[in-house]
């Protein structure tokens, strides 16, 4: 039997790491998905305990005092600052198990994890074609002021400077390529 492995995917906001996640729960069915909290609304379709775990800012906050997250960030800054974060109970459920589990977490929470957890972790950073193809998206959304995309945008381009400390980078310039360069990577591990 092969010892669970934590993933870690991270990206860019817009560089393609939920509709990747998505692609790999349906390509691995046995692969779990660690559901994140966030103290950010729901956004149009957005399901509670599916897309995210919805908390309000005081109640993210005393799951921090409480040492509930086994990872989490204020990500985005400014205007559109929001609380993210990885349930340890959710990780360590799985684990224990026996399952491998994917987190969608930015590189703030990677770093974390990469200093804190002391399993098994695979690191991806979803590498997008450029920035004014992250502006395009952020856009085309049509959830964010122009205010909060160019927050995202500097956000984006500090993030991209930490890519390198991945273990692995998938660049997302091509939809399909990206899918089937993320299950060929996925499938040396599971």
């Amino acid at each position: 039997m092969k010892i669970p492995i934590l993933f870690i995917l991270s990206s860019v906001s817009g560089g393609g790491k939920t509709t990747l996640r998505r692609h790999l729960l349906k390509t691995f069915p046995h692969l779990a998905w660690s559901v994140s909290a966030t103290s950010r609304p729901a956004r149009p379709g957005d399901i509670e305990g599916k897309d995210y775990i919805f908390l309000t800012k005081d109640d993210f906050e005393t799951r921090i005092k409480n040492g509930d997250f086994l990872e989490y960030a204020i990500v985005h800054g400014g205007s559109s600052a929001k609380y993210y974060g990885t349930l340890k109970s959710s990780i360590d459920k799985f684990i224990s198990d026996g399952k491998s589990v994917l987190c969608e977490i930015d590189v703030q929470g990677f770093y974390q994890i990469k200093k804190n957890y002391s399993g098994k972790v695979v690191s991806v950073f979803i590498q997008p074609p450029s920035l004014d193809i992250i502006r395009q998206r952020l856009i085309h959304r049509g959830d964010n002021s122009l205010l909060q995309i160019e927050e995202r945008l500097e956000t984006a381009k500090e993030e991209l400077k930490h890519m390198k400390a991945y273990d692995h980078i998938i660049l997302n310039d091509d939809l399909s390529k990206a899918k089937e360069d993320i299950v060929a990577l996925f499938r040396k591990y599971l």
